[in-house]
């Protein structure tokens, strides 16, 4: 055991960093003084928060869940003197079943019998809402994306209002959200819904009030997880994540939520087992793989005390995720994980191990005993034992936990408030409000179900078609649906086909059929869980029956039926017990029934996307392509009363034209302030007076009533839709949208070709080479009189319009009627065959536009000749040892006579740049338009090189192995062009750096003997950093040998 202990000790030495010696006062005496008068044992168990979810008494076959307190827990409890227990689902399945279970846990705890100390529990669970809720008989709220689409801090704050008020009811006195963690990755398979948004201002706008409302009943919340989950596609329950972004990337996107709940109180801060390798760079391990792994935030200094304390200047308790999580667990041992989290800054670990047994007990013996001897050799310092116990016990004052009275609660309280008439009315409100409008194609919604009418309700699992029938019984109740319209549920599965379900089709009028998506592979067309909504609405259309698709987990799958007329989402997939009536007892999932009663416009709805969604092609979800971006819902058409959209029948290409939105009554809206915006299809119509945009904010306060009148131009012949939607947009930037995609216009053409305009152009060129395309005009059918302008509209995707770097169209020529010709100066920018000139427009002074088109007349363009440029590197090089990278410059295709810059790409995650005041280093945007880096490559600039001396970079390998340090050579020109060569198979050998004879008296470098360690817990400077750690870790070796052989000795 001494051996196990002494090699723990030398890894955690070696592997770890040292603890932070951060001091923290009590607020209190009283704090203060519990602090002193505790051991080193009681303060470590003080830091430890285990779970007793299920156990198996002595005399018991199996593991049962744990919902009364016994003999072995109760003593459990009172010896180890926990600073807290975890609950879960299978702890709290009745109001009363519960309350009884956290009393005796709180009397084991204060009743001292072990003689260990009597302080009261944190007694916390994880009580989100949506997916994730523990109370069986509570509120179990439509979650956080629900909330999120509703985007009401006001609802937010009453969600959590509801949790607090419960949780308190209960006993239970921490909570473990909001989540505060952004979802801005379709990919995510664990936080998803629990999210609020992938806008990380919408996350603080909502997750800060839901804490404060839970906060409102004494209970402390814990923000989660930091420094944010969002952005993975792996499970930390199930795998080790990496989220590879800078400091300044989190700072702007995940971090910005978490920022705002520590300025607004948070009791704690839950971390993330995932790994930041920019921004902690230490590795370990791994005792699943054998392969090194990134530190993960967890057990990461870099983080807890580098961002959290000294960044944040954060003082509240900080608290590990469940420590038995795969990421944490599979990676490393169980000790050396607690030992770890503690060190990095962590008040408290979360379930250090699992015990399910009064034999497990021994686990945390184990645990214990080698976080004591880690205080004892000085690995852990007792002053990081002393701060992280204030905080616990600073928190447990703070929300009353220390002045527990076991006649506080009450079992009358309890039932009065767990699962309140009040507050699932609360949770019904913001389930429906949370409803969001995705597509209604020929105003399918809301269903009008008449008399003798029948609905079909489709839904994948069993525990669905509960939910899809309390919604239409709701509907009946309310008076909203007939109570002579008749409903059959049916569950779908993977063996399910078509032909079974048309006969239920052509039996109704109306289908709900619902889509769960929980992953990207479920998307593709032949998995059943699309394939069957796919052909439930193919048959459904065919047939004449109204139907809508309702997607009920993340909303991604929206954009997986294209041909679907209308379709929902509700943001939560949780279902409800079948023996239920129309006012369950038990928690149930609110987000189906809400969706059903909004469908049959039973309930008022304003949700939208809290998410932007991706397009859908072959089930491959997209990374570049928005279908429907964050903000987009729908209202139905009687609910912008009297909002009517007026357009000509017939109208002529380039003759303006008005479109005239007159706006009513905004379905009681009329006190606010709005905004209206009106999205023409620019590619076939141009709007007068705006030349960028697509969507025109047309009119502010837009509740007078009086009409908005855009005028248009038509740009091409033929029917056309000119207005494809009108858009009410709210102070809160929720926008609900009108589709005009049906309404068109017969434009006749107005291209006469008697107008003689013709257009010369050369048949190649070359890259970054300006040449001429040449308009002529001759007589104008007429038209010679007038005062004209010409434009000449350029593809500027492939060439550039010398001195225009702004649009696509350039008026070239005024009083183009002395039909001299119209030359524009254009510049390739891309190899290949394109038409650089799209058309030719002539407008007179009324603004009418007479229009050539010359998308066939093609250049061959040819790319720049680079032979000039040449790279010279070594063979070989070793780590840390300076060489060269020669560059030389001769003519460069006639262009010697200009000033040129020349940019070296360097790869400098291998390779680090000498500075030399010969030329500039800079890290990201050069300046220069077409040079891009991202933050881990140098690009070097070097001026007027075309002297054609040598351009030397004196590099210094950072790793052994094969790579090419140059990654490219560019040419950039006075006008911001780029001519590249790229380098990236001139590979150079790095060999590693030689080690030094090592002796037993070797001293450490001095720049280690003058390493402060007492500020943030590293020993190596910035300075001499690789060498440095060499020798620091021989001297650790060195030290456990020693010691091993002392205690060998004895």
């Amino acid at each position: 055991m001494k051996r196990k202990r002494l090699l723990l000790a030398t890894a955690l030495l070696v592997a770890g960093t040292i603890c932070p010696l951060t001091q923290i006062k009590a607020e209190t005496s009283r704090v203060q003084t519990l602090v002193e008068g505790m051991s080193i044992r009681q303060k470590i168990t003080q830091m430890l928060m285990p779970d007793f979810r299920k156990w198996k008494q002595a005399g018991q076959d199996s593991e049962t869940d744990f919902t009364e307190m016994n003999e072995e827990v109760a003593e459990a409890i009172d010896k180890y003197d926990f600073g807290g227990v975890i609950l879960f689902a299978e702890n709290v399945k009745q109001t009363n079943q519960t309350l009884a279970l956290t009393q005796a846990m709180q009397e084991a705890a204060i009743t001292n019998k072990a003689g260990n100390g009597n302080l009261p529990l944190l007694l916390t669970i994880d009580q989100e809402g949506g997916i994730v809720y523990r109370l069986g008989s509570g509120t179990a709220l439509p979650g956080n994306m629900a909330v999120g689409a509703t985007r009401e801090p006001e609802l937010a704050r009453q969600a959590g209002e509801i949790i607090g008020r419960e949780l308190s009811a209960l006993g239970l006195n921490v909570d473990f959200a909001p989540v505060f963690d952004t979802n801005n990755n379709p990919h995510n398979p664990i936080i998803g819904l629990r999210s609020f948004s992938s806008d990380p201002n919408v996350v603080a706008l909502l997750g800060v009030p839901m804490m404060q409302g839970i906060q409102e009943y004494n209970v402390a919340v814990a923000a989660k997880h930091f420094p944010g989950h969002g952005d993975t596609a792996t499970d930390s329950h199930t795998g080790l994540p990496l989220v590879d972004k800078s400091y300044a990337e989190l700072e702007a996107l995940e971090l910005l939520p978490f920022k705002a709940a520590i300025d607004n109180g948070v009791d704690m801060l839950m971390t993330a087992h995932i790994q930041y390798p920019q921004i902690e760079k230490d590795t370990v391990v791994s005792k699943k793989s054998g392969e090194k792994i990134y530190i993960p935030a967890t057990l990461s200094d870099d983080v807890i005390t580098g961002i959290v304390r000294n960044k944040f200047g954060y003082n509240g308790v900080v608290i590990t995720d469940a420590m038995g999580m795969d990421a944490i667990a599979k990676n490393f041992g169980e000790s050396e994980a607690a030992i770890m989290a503690i060190k990095a800054g962590v008040d408290i670990v979360l379930m250090p191990t699992f015990l399910r047994s009064k034999s497990d007990l021994v686990k945390i013996d184990t645990i214990i005993n080698d976080i004591e001897q880690a205080v004892n050799e000085g690995i852990i310092p007792e002053s990081r034992l002393n701060e992280a116990v204030t905080r616990v016990l600073t928190l447990k004052e703070k929300r009353g936990v220390l002045d527990f009275s076991l006649a506080d609660r009450t079992l009358e309280k309890a039932t009065a408030s767990v699962g309140s008439d009040m507050n699932r009315d609360l949770e019904r409100t913001i389930a429906t409000s949370a409803v969001t409008v995705v597509k209604n194609d020929d105003t399918v919604l809301p269903f009008k179900a008449n008399a003798g009418d029948k609905v079909l309700l489709l839904g994948a699992y069993n525990n669905e078609l509960p939910g899809l029938e309390l919604g239409m019984r709701r509907l009946i109740a309310d008076g909203i649906v007939s109570k002579d319209v008749t409903f059959e549920s049916f569950r779908y599965s993977n063996q399910t086909t078509i032909d079974e379900l048309k006969s239920k089709i052509d039996n109704a009028t109306h289908v709900i059929v619902i889509s769960e998506i929980g992953r990207q592979a479920q998307l593709a067309s032949d998995v059943w869980l699309t394939k069957i909504p796919t052909e439930v609405i193919d048959y459904a259309n065919e047939t004449n029956k109204k139907s809508v698709v309702m997607s009920i987990s993340k909303p991604y799958d929206v954009a997986n039926y294209p041909r679907a007329k209308a379709i929902v989402a509700v943001y939560g997939n949780k279902g409800m017990d079948p023996t239920e009536a129309l006012k369950p007892d038990n928690a149930f999932g609110p987000n189906i029934p809400a969706g059903v009663e909004v469908i049959f416009d039973g309930k008022e709805h304003i949700g939208t996307l809290p998410v932007d969604v991706p397009v859908v092609e072959n089930g491959v979800i997209s990374e570049t392509e928005i279908a429907y971006p964050i903000g987009h819902g729908l209202m139905y058409t009687d609910a912008i009363k009297e909002m009517n959209l007026s357009l000509p029948e017939t109208a002529k290409v380039g003759q303006k034209f008005k479109a005239t939105v007159t706006l009513g009554e905004l379905n009681g809206l009329e006190k606010e302030d709005y905004d209206v915006a009106v999205k023409v299809d620019t590619t076939k119509f141009k709007i007068v007076g705006d030349k960028t945009s697509d969507t025109l904010v047309v009119h502010k306060k837009a509740m007078d009533k009086s009409p908005i009148e855009i005028e248009l131009v038509p740009l091409l012949s033929g029917v056309h839709a000119p207005v494809l939607s009108v858009s009410v947009i709210d102070k809160q930037e929720r926008m609900f949208t009108k589709e005009y995609e049906a309404e068109m216009i017969d434009v006749a053409s107005n291209i006469d070709n008697t107008m003689k305009t013709s257009l010369s152009i050369p048949e190649f060129a070359r890259v970054g080479q300006k040449f001429k395309a040449t308009v002529t005009l001759g007589a104008l059918n007429g038209l010679e009189k007038e005062d004209y302008d010409v434009a000449v509209k350029v593809d500027t995707t492939n060439f550039k319009i010398e001195g225009n770097e702004t649009s696509d169209t350039l008026v070239v020529h005024k009083k183009a009627m002395d039909t001299s010709p119209v030359e524009v100066n254009v510049i390739p920018i891309n190899n290949g065959e394109y038409a650089p000139i799209l058309s030719v427009t002539v407008t007179d002074k009324k603004d009418n536009m007479f229009i050539n088109e010359y998308k066939d007349e093609m250049v061959r363009v040819l790319l720049m000749d680079m032979e000039g440029v040449n790279l010279s590197l070594p063979e070989t090089a070793r780590v840390g040892q300076t060489f060269k990278a020669t560059v030389t410059l001769g003519e460069l295709n006639g262009l010697e006579k200009e000033d040129y810059d020349v940019a070296v790409k360097v790869d400098t995650t291998k390779f680090k740049i000498v500075e030399n005041p010969a030329y500039t280093i800079v890290t990201g945007t050069t300046g220069f338009r077409s040079v891009d880096s991202d933050t881990e490559t140098t690009v070097m600039i070097h001026k007027k090189a075309l002297d054609v001396s040598p351009i030397e970079i004196e590099l210094v390998p950072l790793v052994s192995g094969k790579y090419a340090p140059v990654l490219s050579v560019s040419v950039i020109d006075k006008q911001g062009r780029m001519f590249t060569n790229e380098y990236q198979d001139r590979m150079v050998s790095v060999l590693p750096m030689r080690m030094p004879a090592v002796s037993s008296t070797m001293k450490a470098p001095k720049e280690v003997q003058q390493a402060d360690v007492s500020t943030k817990g590293k020993y190596l400077p910035k300075t001499g950093e690789q060498s440095v750690a060499i020798y620091v870790g021989l001297l650790f070796v060195g030290m456990a040998v020693l010691v091993r052989k002392k205690a060998e000795d004895k």
